[in-house]
């Protein structure tokens, strides 16, 4: 079954940004991270990616269980993984950050 990310749209911040990965340097200061939350409730069963991995958007990054049902959840953009809020076994609400992509 085809699973839908869950983004959340920013006033005044446009979602397509363009950026050349050619000449991006890494930098805390000016960089943007991108939340990563919790499209339901649940419990984390697995990470697939660790602080500092790459991900594609539309790549799965976590896995978490809710009734009985996996969920996978996706990269909403491109990016280096910058935090890893949530580990294997803890529970996770709506909206809770799971990672956050810079």
């Amino acid at each position: 079954g085809e699973l839908s990310s869950v983004e959340s749209k920013q006033p005044g911040k446009s979602s397509n940004q363009t950026t050349d990965q050619s000449t991006a340097k890494p930098d805390a200061n000016s960089e943007q991270t991108t939340p990563i939350k919790a499209p339901l409730a649940g419990t984390v069963i697995k990470s697939l990616v660790k602080v500092g991995d790459q991900v594609e958007q539309g790549s799965t990054v976590m896995v978490i269980e809710a009734m009985k049902m996996e969920t996978n959840i996706s990269a909403t953009t491109s990016g280096q993984v910058v935090s890893l809020n949530v580990n294997a076994g803890d529970a996770v609400s709506v909206g809770d950050t799971l990672l956050s992509i810079a």
